[in-house]
C-alpha cells in the first residue's frame, strides 16, 4: 500500500503534517454517555476523515495537556481496552445492524472487530489488513489510521451505502482508572450504533471487490523435515466471476476461479509447528492485480489417525449411563495401517483403513 500513499501525499507517520489534512474538516466535541452526565471533556480529542475511491484515512490528536507525562507512565500498565486508546466505529451500510471497530493503542497496539445483528453478536475472528501510526508530542499523542474498503469484506455488495454511520471514542488512562469520552453522544457505552453519527458523500466499494475469504481448514496428512504437510481448503464468496492467484506463508501459490456465490477450494500447504496460527490469505486479482487479504485462525493439528465415536456420541467420549451395546464410529488415518479395537463388553476387532 505504500505507492497508494504517495499518491495521496500521505505518509503514514502519526503526524498529520501533509498538506492535505489541512483540506479536511475537523471535528470535536467529546463527552461522556448520558448516562454519566453528556458533559463535554477537559482533555479533547480532534479528529479529521479523508476519503478516496478505494480506501479511508482517519487522523485523531488526543490532547493530554500537563498529563502527558503521567499517560506515558501508564502506558503499558494495561491491556487495549483499559488504556489510553483510541477507538473507531464503521457501518458501511448506513444502518446500526452491522459495524466494524477498529482500535489503536497509544502503544501502537491495534484491533479489529466487526459486529451484526445491531452489535448483538460477533460472528467471526475479523482480521482484515489494515495500517495505522502513533506519533507522541509534548502534550498530546496523534494516530493516523489508513483503512482500504476491502477491509469491510463482511458488508456485501447490495447493502452498501454513500452514506455511513460513524463515531469516534477514546480511552484515556492516567493512573487513576480509564476515563470514557465519546463523540455521537451515545446512552451508555461505545456499542450502540443507532447513536452513531450520519456521514454523508463516503466511498461506496465497487460490485467486482466485493470478495471475502469466510474460512481456512487443513487437512494435514504427513510430518516431513521441512514441517506438517497437507492440503488447506478454504471458503470464499464473491458478487462477480473473476479469477485470482491466491498465496499465503503457509501454502503453495495457485490460480483459482472464483464463481459469483460461495465457492471452495483446497491448496497444498506446509506448517512449521501445531496449533492455532493467525494465518494470512492473499487473493489477487489477475485482471488488474487488486489484492484482498485478511488473517484467519487456523487450527493446526496432525492426527496421524483419528477415531470418532458416533453411536453413542456425546462429545466423542462415553459416559456413565449411556448405552454401549452398539458401538459406531469413523478411523481416520493418514496413512494405511491396522488397527485393533478392544474393550470390556466389544468384542475383539482389527480393521485395516485406507489412507
Amino acid at each position: 500500500m505504500e505507492k497508494l500513499r504517495k499518491e495521496y501525499g500521505i505518509v503514514l507517520d502519526g503526524k498529520m503534517d501533509e498538506p492535505i489534512w489541512e483540506t479536511a474538516k475537523e471535528y470535536t466535541g467529546f463527552r461522556l454517555p448520558r448516562s454519566n452526565g453528556g458533559e463535554l471533556r477537559p482533555w479533547q480529542t480532534f479528529f479529521k476523515i479523508l476519503t478516496f475511491e478505494d480506501r479511508v484515512y482517519v487522523g485523531a490528536r488526543c490532547e493530554e495537556g500537563d498529563e502527558m507525562a503521567r499517560v506515558l507512565e501508564c502506558r503499558y500498565n494495561s491491556n487495549a481496552y483499559n488504556g489510553s486508546s483510541v477507538e473507531l466505529f464503521f457501518s458501511p451500510s448506513g444502518t446500526d445492524y452491522e459495524f466494524y471497530q477498529f482500535l489503536v493503542t497509544i502503544n501502537g497496539q491495534t484491533e479489529g472487530r466487526y459486529y451484526s445483528e445491531c452489535g448483538n453478536i460477533q460472528p467471526d475472528k475479523y482480521a482484515p489488513e489494515w495500517n495505522s501510526a502513533v506519533y507522541i508530542g509534548d502534550t498530546y499523542w496523534s494516530i493516523e489510521v489508513e483503512i482500504p474498503l476491502t477491509a469491510f469484506y463482511w458488508t456485501q455488495d447490495s447493502r452498501w451505502s454513500s452514506k455511513w454511520l460513524f463515531n469516534m471514542c477514546r480511552n484515556r488512562n492516567v493512573g487513576r482508572g480509564c476515563h470514557y469520552s465519546t463523540w455521537s453522544l451515545t446512552d451508555f457505552g461505545y456499542l450502540e450504533p443507532h447513536h452513531f453519527t450520519p456521514f454523508e458523500n463516503m466511498p461506496v466499494r465497487p460490485v467486482e471487490d466485493d470478495v471475502c475469504m469466510i474460512s481456512a481448514v487443513t487437512d494435514l496428512t504427513d510430518k516431513t523435515a521441512e514441517g506438517y504437510k497437507g492440503m488447506m481448503t478454504i471458503k470464499a464468496t464473491c458478487a462477480v466471476d473473476n479469477t485470482f492467484t491466491f498465496s499465503s506463508d503457509y501454502a503453495e501459490t495457485t490460480e483459482v476461479t472464483l464463481t459469483a456465490g460461495s465457492n471452495e477450494f483446497s491448496v497444498p500447504c506446509t506448517f512449521p509447528e501445531e496449533g492455532r496460527i493467525d494465518v494470512p490469505m492473499v487473493l489477487t486479482r489477475n485482471s488488474d492485480g487488486k489484492v484482498f487479504k485478511r488473517y484467519y485462525p487456523t487450527l493446526v493439528q496432525f492426527e496421524p489417525i483419528k477415531v470418532k465415536f458416533t453411536l453413542p456420541e456425546y462429545r466423542n467420549n462415553f459416559y456413565p449411563g449411556q448405552d454401549y451395546s452398539k458401538v459406531v464410529g469413523t478411523v481416520i488415518s493418514a496413512k494405511a495401517v491396522t488397527l485393533t479395537l478392544e474393550g470390556a463388553g466389544i468384542p475383539k476387532t482389527t480393521i485395516t483403513p485406507n489412507a
